[in-house]
């Protein structure tokens, strides 16, 4: 049993198991992806600082870094969305093809109409927090009236690359379905669906404190939005990649809760809240490198090669994050609760541990074993990767 575990982990270590993610693109010094996102942070996170910092708003009211969507999401996760979205559609494109011309516009359209509904829901609403850009019921301040304006244009924005993506995945799918299945069954489709989760999950965080069932409309709602992603994803590569766009969208949705975890309101941090989630994390993280370190064989490495020779193990470093963040999660959100037991502690270790697991579960049966589902897809993969294919979904 054991060795049969060996060579299992081995076979999912090794280099050819990870051909598939071989995404030359990321390590460009400068790519539209790059472009995309430095755009987003720079009209986005480091806008709202300059207003924060210049005295602009209400200070008497909660600021900022108050808010884990506007520091978090605006800060990392957006602009780990816009890069994963810009690298994994071909631009080029456009300029021939009226029907995914079609598409983006469509849903960009959507993205405009959604991000506009949400804005006026707030403005309307006599019950809406209020914080610094919104210092009265239905007035927003200057640096609220931007922020307006960044949520809508961004909405947009990442409505026409999540539907330019998907159009051109179903375009690859039919005449090259194997080309399609090595771009699902791959790092890149976590990166293009994780931080959009990650980001619902934390602005329903800060705008349903008050709920006492904060955790069940959490929960709910990444379920909700993991069927419509799933469905998206069906529709783009067929019925017969139903098992891999469920893989992709549970494995992007399990990091996603678990990093909720950690900023769960409450009424500030707690040591020990800190220390158990820094012992099941650090557990976890030295579990993964642990497992990496034996089942890879001498003398290589996963992923693409630096000009160095040095190995650039992006794939490995993702599952070693997700399970990490999966493992860790969970304990800091239960162990913060007002009163700690004995009870508590044991079911948030055991509660980050079946997280962990179903994480590596996942991602294993996601990515490893190519080769063995569809003959040649790993190799085209790589291919039309590093000739300028796209990556991701």
């Amino acid at each position: 049993m054991l060795r049969l575990e060996s060579q299992r982990l081995r076979a999912f270590f090794s280099v050819k198991s990870f051909s598939v993610v071989r995404d030359a693109r990321i390590f460009r010094p400068w790519n539209q992806g790059a472009t995309a996102a430095c755009t987003v942070f720079a009209f986005g996170f480091f806008a709202l600082n300059v207003f924060y910092l210049l005295g602009f708003g209400q200070t008497r009211l909660p600021g900022l870094y108050t808010f884990r969507a506007a520091t978090i999401g605006d800060g990392i996760l957006l602009p780990l969305l816009a890069y994963s979205l810009l690298q994994s559609v071909d631009l080029g494109r456009l300029r021939t093809s009226w029907l995914q011309t079609a598409f983006a516009a469509g849903g960009g359209i959507l993205g405009v109409v959604i991000g506009a509904g949400i804005e006026v829901y707030d403005l309307s609403s006599p019950t809406a927090p209020l914080d610094w850009t919104f210092p009265a019921p239905h007035r927003y301040n200057l640096p609220g009236w931007y922020h307006t304006l960044f949520l809508v244009l961004a909405a947009g924005f990442y409505g026409a690359a999540l539907a330019l993506a998907l159009v051109q995945l179903r375009e690859q799918a039919r005449r090259d379905s194997a080309g399609a299945i090595g771009r699902l069954r791959s790092v890149g489709v976590l990166g293009a669906l994780f931080p959009g989760l990650a980001f619902v999950c934390l602005l329903e965080e800060d705008d349903l404190t008050a709920y006492s069932h904060l955790f069940v409309i959490v929960v709910a709602t990444m379920i909700g939005m993991g069927i419509v992603l799933g469905g998206l994803l069906i529709w783009a590569c067929g019925t017969r990649n139903i098992r891999w766009c469920a893989f992709a969208v549970i494995g992007s949705m399990l990091p996603a809760l678990a990093l909720s975890g950690f900023v769960v309101p409450g009424e500030g941090v707690r040591p020990a809240s800190i220390a158990i989630a820094c012992i099941v994390g650090m557990a976890a993280l030295a579990s993964s490198f642990y497992l990496e370190r034996r089942a890879q064989p001498r003398g290589t490495a996963h992923g693409i090669q630096d000009k160095r020779g040095r190995g650039l193990r992006l794939p490995a470093a993702c599952l070693v994050a997700s399970v990490t963040v999966c493992a860790a999660g969970p304990a800091y959100a239960i162990s913060a609760q007002k009163t700690l037991t004995l009870s508590q502690v044991i079911f948030c270790l055991l509660a980050g541990l079946v997280l962990a697991s179903c994480e590596f579960g996942t991602l294993q049966s996601l990515i490893s074993e190519l080769e063995q589902a569809a003959p040649g897809a790993a190799e085209h993969s790589a291919l039309s990767q590093v000739s300028g294919g796209g990556g991701g979904i």
